[in-house]
């Protein structure tokens, strides 16, 4: 009886411990494939060209270079071996305007060239140095996404599909007076004023601009503070705001919207102290974009301008 009993204990114990291991396994295969990685650390006020650099708010990637406004200048970033060189061409025209008139507010780099706002102007730089000064709206530009043959810039006023002469095609009339909610995305413009209020979703169609609404992010109750950074044809891509160690895959649903997974931030601690959080002023130094090598991360925190990749 005795060995019997002691049998069944050995058993349960073996089936628990069988258990067990299968279980962290499988949680260190998630935590492997569902991390960052971090690229680099670049020491602003070490950098000629990055020095001084307050904010990341400007900025494009493509063909693996991060391109970021830096006062009059444009710096560009080798996203593969970190080195940072001036882009004269636009440096150039920045530096013949009047002082006051040389803030750059969005960009966005193609094969054409680079596209820019200054207040109420859209320009478009090619990549011969050629300007041209493409459009102009009622009120400061705040929101831009570039199409292959059109383009989709917002206000706070309106929202309207432009071609690439310059030519308004449609416009939208926009009732929500802020200029902080607009938002890049892979395959139209948004907007996400606030955790509280739906996202809107802007997109070119054959009959010119179409509106999507979503959910809010606060019905995510899972998430503090929520903060929509990026959005892709499928997913919403947000962080939070007070703590910004981890980055929240969201599933596309007009009806609703679910975290699908998260991915750790790892090798960096990107959160900001409490006096770097209230310089932001509700602009967070914490932004996240995507092309087709997958998205990054950029983070200026603590004198450093901090790049991380991950895969969605």
């Amino acid at each position: 009886m005795k060995r019997f009993f002691l049998l069944v204990v050995l058993l349960v114990c073996f089936t628990i411990i069988g258990f067990a291991d299968v279980t962290v396994g499988k949680n260190q295969v998630n935590n492997v494939a569902d991390t960052t990685t971090r690229l680099f650390d670049i020491d602003i006020a070490a950098n000629n060209y990055l020095k001084g650099l307050k904010n990341i708010s400007t900025f494009s990637i493509f063909n693996n270079t991060l391109y970021i406004i830096n006062g009059d200048k444009l710096v560009e970033i080798n996203l593969q071996n970190s080195a940072v060189t001036l882009n004269n061409d636009v440096t150039n025209f920045l530096r013949k305007l009047p002082k006051d008139y040389n803030f750059v507010s969005k960009i966005w780099v193609t094969t054409e060239g680079c596209y820019l706002t200054i207040f109420k102007e859209l320009y478009r730089i090619s990549s011969a140095g050629e300007v041209t000064k493409l459009y102009s709206m009622s009120r400061f530009f705040e929101g831009i996404h570039v199409l292959d043959d059109k383009l989709i810039v917002g206000s706070i006023e309106t929202v309207e599909l432009i071609n690439k002469s310059g030519r308004r095609l449609h416009a939208w009339p926009f009732p929500y007076l802020a200029s902080s909610g607009y938002v890049k995305g892979e395959d139209g413009l948004y907007f996400s004023a606030n955790e509280e209020d739906s996202i809107l979703e802007f997109q070119s169609k054959a009959t010119g601009i179409s509106v999507n609404r979503y959910p809010p992010l606060s019905t995510l109750v899972t998430i503090k503070e929520p903060f929509l950074s990026y959005v892709t044809d499928k997913y919403f891509i947000a962080f939070s705001y007070l703590k910004r160690n981890t980055i929240y895959i969201i599933k596309k649903n007009v009806n609703k919207i679910e975290v699908l997974k998260t991915i750790a931030v790892k090798g960096a601690n990107l959160t900001p102290s409490a006096l770097e959080m209230q310089n932001e002023e509700g602009y967070p130094n914490f932004k996240i974009d995507c092309s087709n090598n997958g998205c990054y991360i950029l983070s200026l925190v603590k004198g450093k301008l901090k790049i991380l990749s991950f895969k969605v």
